[in-house]
């Protein structure tokens, strides 16, 4: 099993764009086994952060830099993969380090080969929602489940602002198509981006 927490120091940098406090968060990057915590509060006050994005500060902060190294490191993630003599993998995704694991699956899907991946599970996923999900759902013999919050303040907030006004599947979920890729509301017990861990069970 791979488990990916990614993103949070850089939504911690963002928030900082506009003068917003995050002392109570704790989080750091890393590509495998980390845990990344953003704090309800510097969501709530994600409001003034608009102005400085329109003045361009958006464009130089990291988080874009770590959304185009997510989309690297899932590439990467793909082909070590499909290297591995392991037969198969269930990969697990917080944050940015759910957008790493989807695009690692959907990478390998355009390998040809067999899946190798079983099952995927995504909380507070930042990746957009509104795509053609069919190579998801081929890069797995059983299910990606996606565990989503409307109550998620930093997927409501900060993502939201920094993709321009894009709604993360790890809010409002994919509703796709495709009956392996399921969605599940977990609005009723994760109000805080950190608290998937913590308050929800993975599905067999």
């Amino acid at each position: 099993m791979y488990e990916l927490n990614w993103g949070s120091k850089e939504l911690k940098h963002l928030a900082g764009v506009a003068g917003v406090s995050a002392a109570g968060q704790a989080g750091r990057n890393a590509v495998f086994k980390t845990v990344g915590r953003a704090s309800k509060t510097m969501a709530r006050k994600a409001a003034p952060i608009a102005p400085a994005l329109a003045a361009g500060s958006l464009l130089k902060n990291p988080w874009h830099t770590a959304v185009n190294r997510a989309n690297l490191t899932g590439a990467a993630l793909a082909a070590l993969l499909a290297k591995t003599e392991q037969e198969e993998f269930i990969l697990v995704g917080h944050s940015l380090g759910g957008r790493v694991m989807v695009t690692a699956a959907t990478a390998m899907a355009g390998f040809g080969a067999s899946p190798k991946i079983r099952d995927i599970h995504l909380m507070g996923a930042a990746i957009r929602g509104k795509r053609n999900w069919r190579p998801l759902s081929e890069a797995v013999n059983g299910t990606v489940n996606n565990y989503h919050s409307a109550k998620d303040p930093v997927l409501k907030y900060l993502y939201s602002t920094a993709q321009f006004g894009q709604s993360a599947v790890g809010r409002v979920g994919f509703h796709s198509q495709y009956p392996n890729i399921v969605d599940h509301n977990v609005s009723e017990i994760v109000s805080n981006h950190g608290e998937y861990y913590d308050n929800v069970e993975l599905v067999d």
